[in-house]
C-alpha cells in the first residue's frame, strides 16, 4: 500500500471515534441550522402567496418593509386558516381570501385603508372586528358561519354580500326570519337574502 492510502493505526483510530461522537452531537461537525426566527406570516398559504405577490422566492424570510409594500392581495383558495401578518400591512385597501378556512378575523382589527374584502366560503361566525374598517365598502361573507351583521351597520359599505350562512348546524334558509343573511343595497336598505 503506498503511504497516501495507509489506514490510520488502530490506537489512532480508536481514540478518534469517540472525540467525533462527542463533536457531531456537540454540533460542531455537522452544520446545523440555527431556529428559524418566528415568521411574520406563519400560515404556509398565506406566506406563499404573499411572496408570490412580492415575487420573492417562497423560502424567503419576509420583512415588516416588504409587508408595508402590500396595497391589494388575492389568496383565494390556498388552504389559509390564519391571517396573521396581515396586521403588518398597514398600506392594504383590497383583500380577497376567498375559499379557505379562515375564522379569526381579529388580524384585521384597525386597518382603516382596506376598502374591498373578499372573506365568501370560509369559517367565519364572528365579523364584529369588521367594525373597525371604517374605510370598507365592499365585502362579500356568503357561505360562513355568521350569525350577526349587526356590527357592519356604521360603515360606509355600498355592496354586501352575505347569504348561504351556515348555522347552528344547518344553512339558514333564504328570505326566511333568521339574525342572518341579510344583503343591504346601494341606499342601506335592508333586502331579503337570495
Amino acid at each position: 500500500m503506498s503511504r497516501s492510502h495507509r489506514p490510520f493505526p488502530l490506537a489512532v483510530r480508536a481514540l478518534a471515534a469517540p472525540v467525533s461522537i462527542g463533536l457531531v452531537l456537540a454540533g460542531l461537525l455537522i452544520p446545523w441550522r440555527a431556529a428559524a426566527a418566528p415568521s411574520l406570516i406563519p400560515d404556509q398559504g398565506l406566506h406563499d402567496c404573499v411572496t408570490a405577490k412580492l415575487k420573492v422566492s417562497p423560502t424567503t424570510e419576509l420583512t415588516t418593509d416588504q409587508l408595508a409594500t402590500i396595497t391589494d392581495l388575492s389568496c383565494s383558495s390556498r388552504g389559509i386558516s390564519d391571517l396573521q401578518g396581515v396586521q403588518l400591512m398597514p398600506a392594504l385597501t383590497k383583500l380577497f381570501v376567498g375559499n379557505n378556512a379562515i375564522s379569526n378575523l381579529e388580524p384585521l382589527r384597525g386597518k382603516s385603508k382596506l376598502i374591498s374584502l373578499g372573506l365568501a366560503g370560509n369559517q367565519v361566525s364572528d365579523v364584529s372586528v369588521l367594525s373597525t374598517l371604517t374605510s370598507l365598502s365592499y365585502v362579500t361573507l356568503e357561505n360562513n358561519r355568521i350569525g350577526d351583521l349587526s356590527a357592519l351597520s356604521g360603515l360606509p359599505i355600498t355592496s354586501i354580500s352575505s347569504h348561504s350562512q351556515k348555522v347552528d348546524g344547518g344553512w339558514a334558509p333564504p328570505a326566511q326570519a333568521v339574525p342572518v343573511p341579510t344583503v343591504v343595497d346601494r341606499s342601506g336598505k335592508t333586502v331579503a337574502a337570495d
